[in-house]
């Protein structure tokens, strides 16, 4: 991972040095400006050791600042712009957020902190979080979730043990290729889409 080639590198850095003589603070800072980088320390363990700890950045989800995308962590914290290379990243993409983009930079931790209580609260039920494909906290007292198409793969039984779990959110977005997928709900809004156009009821 990340952290690893982090160590790597400032092994290879430090590789036939006097261990006396390294700064040590320099090699830590060198570390720290990785935005992957949570926390790093370096210490000497005489005679001639020395022992590097790398704590590396979780990203939370994906977020979506202006007409980019950006992996966040918990703290707010941007860590890249996303793109090709994390094309194996499976996370929801979180809307709402603000903040000018840059890497390392912190975001709207109120909103950030939000995002990750939903996240948090679909933990316990993997088959449900891996569906979320977007969490919109644009207002800090109602998240919107949208899940991708969850019914599809599921039997009656399962389908009503998942509407069970969703239900007691403010307001949830459910999506489906075919209608009779998703079970009858009281005061649900359905909107039906036919080549990229609503279609009336």
């Amino acid at each position: 991972g990340t952290r690893d080639k982090l160590a790597e590198h400032v092994e290879d850095g430090l590789r036939g040095q006097n261990i006396l003589a390294i700064q040590i603070n320099e090699w830590q800072q060198k570390l720290l400006a990785s935005p992957w980088v949570e926390r790093a320390t370096i210490r000497r363990v005489l005679p001639a050791t020395l022992e590097i700890t790398v704590h590396e950045r979780v990203p939370m989800g994906i977020g979506r600042l202006g007409t980019s995308l950006y992996l966040v962590d918990a703290n707010g914290v941007i860590i890249d712009e996303y793109g090709p290379a994390y094309a194996d990243i499976d996370l929801p993409i979180i809307d709402g957020l603000a903040a000018a983009p840059s890497v390392g930079a912190l975001i709207d931790t109120a909103r950030t902190d939000f995002a990750g209580r939903v996240i948090a609260a679909l933990a316990p039920r993997p088959e449900l979080l891996t569906r979320v494909s977007q969490i919109d906290v644009s207002d800090l007292h109602d998240a919107v979730v949208i899940l991708d198409d969850v019914f599809a793969e599921l039997d009656e039984g399962r389908r009503g043990r998942l509407l069970d779990a969703v239900l007691g959110f403010e307001q949830v977005i459910i999506t489906a290729a075919v209608g009779g997928d998703v079970p009858q709900l009281q005061d649900a809004c359905v909107v039906r889409i036919l080549a990229g156009e609503v279609v009336d009821e």
